[in-house]
Parts: structure tokens; sequence; C-alpha cells
């Protein structure tokens, strides 16, 4: 069984410029708070850490969001 590549897949994307601005590349972000803030992340851990914070991200309680969506919202609608 082949495993498609990110690139691969955005290849074969059937409208490539709407997932472009739609992706939200999580796992990049992640790495990117790790250096960032200074995270001390074994090397040889990184990747199942990466892995288990993205699950923990996207198992969130998203109503959360709810009330920053809201402030968004009604900033755009006064403009």
């Amino acid at each position: 069984m082949h495993t498609m590549t990110y690139d691969e897949w955005l290849e074969l994307c059937p409208d490539k410029p709407k997932f472009l601005m739609e992706y939200v590349d999580i796992r990049s972000d992640i790495l990117n708070v790790i250096t960032t803030y200074e995270k001390s992340v074994n090397p040889d851990k990184e990747d199942e850490l990466v892995d288990m914070v993205i699950d923990d991200f996207y198992n969130q309680d998203w109503g959360d969001h709810n009330d920053f969506i809201s402030y968004l919202i009604d900033r755009r609608l006064e403009e």
C-alpha cells in the first residue's frame, strides 16, 4: 500500500486554491511553538509529542471559541 505524501495529495486536490486558503497546518504550528517558546523536547520523542498535541487540539471543546468568533463577526460588521 502506498501512502500518499502531502505534496502528491495536493497535486491531485480538485480545488487547490480553496484548500490552501482554508487549510491550517497544526503540525507546523506546534513545531513553531516548541521552537519559539523554547520547549525542552527530547528529539526522539518529538513526533510522538506532536501527534498527541494534535489529538488534544482536535478533541478540545470547540464551543470555547464562540465568544472569540462572535467578537470577530461584530468587528467585521462594524466596518
